[in-house]
């Protein structure tokens, strides 16, 4: 069946079909996992039972004295689905499968009037299968909610771009409602301001040189946009006395991301996010902002921030689905649908999305064509946004669907050429156009497949060694922490055993104490050593500098304690040497440490080593027989504190 062959008719019948079948998938895998205490009981401690406790609350007339996460979520759409169904987890999945099948609609809708009939159909199927789209249909997550108000946007564009211009009275009301939806998506996500230059652009490509209209229009849009957002940042102002918006997490989410240690995805709370949000909610000269500690570190170091950032806008990309909350694995088990074969991951959702946005882009009269640049600018802009932050499966979900109107396009694209050249067969001009293409095609699936890979395994160490020359520096008013090795999380951590008794593991171990130095001879210090012990056991642990002791400790693991545990050894460095200059003293610019650890008793212990980072500081030896393994392939997970 070709283009033309497609009535609007039969269109709409086939995507009407295609949207009962994506609710049944969710009702399905609904039911599946009816009985997954993540669905019928969150979790405390959980965003889900967050959500679900401030809903409850708000539902009886008690609203938060201030509006910590994005409201609309759990203050408006929550509380109208417990007064009209109950306070039942089938009251908010079953409207979400519906919202989720509205969504597929919308992309077949969309789809059709972007690139075709056919295109539009294959990129609601695309959604349709979406794997990750139908497992966080049940959960009390905004994902679901957020996907939906991002094809409404891309819909409502085309809505008000290809319809005539004369009615002006008509297209007033069109961009209010535009307004409503776009303020209430930002209600439940905050990134979605970032769309806001490029619909004001299209905005202004649509009426240039009719400013009336231009200026009506956006007036239109803008003051229906704040007046829904105007409560909740009015309530906020109110409880911290200075303009936050809707929602007072900014800072923290902000912080979260953009720290010297944070890892370029998943959940991690360092000291120095601590610190930061602590300076954040002092009061009046006192208060230190996150944004102003932010500045602060990039002017410090600004390849260090900008390599973190690379790293999270590949991570973004990447096949992996980090999760938050609820995870495919565990939360999805019970359901044996969520883990057939044929359904549609993120990888490949992406890879032929970003294909088709690069046929968009590269094909004359579309990419003249203001809702098809826009779709690709919400592209862009979304991953900017994500990554500004940091990644999680949940938070680049709402993407998907954009993606997905691409996908049809892609792959519309692809039957056609197909056609094409069986048709015509490969001619010299045929097998140009087909380098071109493959080229168009191939390139963003290695980019979601291979890209974050790639990149951790060849250039990250070499990048990270450029952008940090003295590793990392945690600071605060109250100590500085200074380390080479990389997060816990998407590291190249790993562990080196220790040997058993009588053999003991000696680690020179260099810290470069550039950014320290002053600190030297005025404040206690001490070393952090990170053991796993895989069983109850004891270990001496002793520290030298210049030939003479620094520091001795014994530790000890517990069968009944699991993961890291973070062991400290105070250490006396009054030998510390200074350098002689002329006239002018400074302290040295690194300092070298001998750590002996001997197995006492027990199972030995395992440290904690980072492949990822090689400063060429860190030297391992077996009772003083050079380690064949690890020599010269990784720097140890120590660290020096300055209380």
């Amino acid at each position: 069946m070709n283009q033309k062959s497609f009535t609007s008719a039969n269109f709409n019948l086939i995507l009407i079909a295609i949207t009962l079948l994506a609710i049944f998938l969710r009702l399905l895998v609904l039911w599946q996992l009816r009985e997954t205490p993540s669905f019928v009981s969150p979790p405390s401690g959980t965003d889900m039972h967050t959500y679900w406790r401030l809903a409850e609350a708000v539902t009886e007339g008690n609203f938060p004295e201030r509006f910590y996460y994005q409201p609309f979520y759990y203050s408006v759409f929550l509380p109208i689905l417990i007064l009209l169904f109950g306070s039942s987890p089938w009251a908010l999945a079953i409207p979400q499968a519906v919202l989720a099948g509205a969504a597929v609609w919308l992309v077949g809708w969309s789809g059709k009037r972007l690139f075709g009939p056919r295109a539009g159909l294959l990129g609601a199927l695309c959604l349709t299968f979406a794997r990750m789209h139908i497992f966080y249909t049940p959960f009390a997550l905004m994902a679901i909610l957020q996907s939906f108000w991002l094809t409404a946007i891309i819909a409502l564009m085309i809505w008000t771009v290809q319809r005539p211009t004369e009615n002006c009275k008509g297209e007033s009301r069109r961009w209010g409602l535009f307004g409503l939806i776009f303020g209430c998506a930002n209600l439940t996500r905050g990134n979605i301001i970032l769309l806001l230059p490029g619909l004001l652009a299209v905005l202004a490509w649509r009426h240039w040189g009719n400013w009336r209209k231009l200026t009506q229009y956006a007036l239109f849009f803008l003051i229906t946009m704040s007046l829904v957002q105007l409560p909740f940042s009015l309530r906020n102002l109110a409880h911290t006395g200075r303009w936050t918006g809707p929602s007072t997490a900014a800072e923290a989410v902000l912080a979260l991301g953009n720290n010297p240690e944070a890892p370029p995805g998943g959940l991690f709370y360092p000291p120095t996010y601590e610190t930061w949000m602590e300076k954040a909610g002092r009061t009046g000269e006192e208060r230190i902002s996150v944004v102003r500690s932010i500045s602060r570190w990039i002017a410090r170091e600004p390849l260090a921030w900008t390599e973190l950032k690379v790293r999270a806008a590949l991570l973004f990309w990447a096949p992996m689905e980090i999760p938050n909350n609820v995870s495919l694995d565990h939360d999805g088990g019970a359901s044996s649908f969520l883990h057939r074969d044929f359904l549609l991951d993120f990888w490949l959702l992406a890879g032929l999305g970003l294909a088709g946005t690069g046929f968009a882009l590269t094909t004359p009269g579309k990419r003249r064509q203001a809702p098809v640049l826009f779709a690709a600018y919400i592209i862009l802009a979304y991953w900017a946004g994500t990554a500004l932050f940091y990644i999680l499966a949940r938070f680049r979900l709402p993407l998907v669907p954009i993606l997905c109107v691409f996908c049809g396009y892609a792959l519309h694209r692809c039957i056609g050429e197909i056609k094409l050249w069986h048709r015509y067969g490969l001619t010299p001009r045929a097998k140009s156009q087909l380098t071109r293409f493959a080229l168009v095609l191939l390139l963003p699936l290695l980019l979601v497949l291979r890209g974050f890979e790639l990149y951790q395994n060849h250039l990250e160490t070499g990048m990270v060694r450029l952008a940090r020359p003295h590793g990392v520096l945690a600071q605060d008013e109250e100590k500085r922490i200074i380390y080479d090795h990389g997060p816990e999380f998407l590291g190249g951590w790993r562990l080196l055993e220790f040997p058993p008794a009588p053999l003991e593991t000696i680690i020179d171990k260099q810290f470069s104490i550039s950014p320290v130095q002053e600190l030297m001879d005025r404040r206690p210090v001490q070393l952090r050593l990170p053991l796993i012990f895989p069983a109850a056991g004891r270990v001496s642990i002793d520290v030298f500098h210049d030939n003479q002791s620094a520091g001795q400790i014994e530790a000890r693991g517990s069968a009944d304690r699991r993961g890291v545990q973070w062991v400290e050894v105070p250490l006396d460095l009054k030998a510390q040497p200074h350098l002689q200059d002329d006239s002018n003293e400074k302290f040295a610019e690194s300092i070298d440490l001998r750590i002996k650890v001997t197995a006492i008793e027990g199972t030995a212990p395992y440290l904690v080593i980072d492949e990822q980072r090689h400063y060429n500081r860190t030297r391992v030896k077996i009772s003083e027989i050079p380690s064949p393994h690890f020599e010269d392939d990784y720097e140890a997970a120590l660290q020096l504190v300055f209380q």
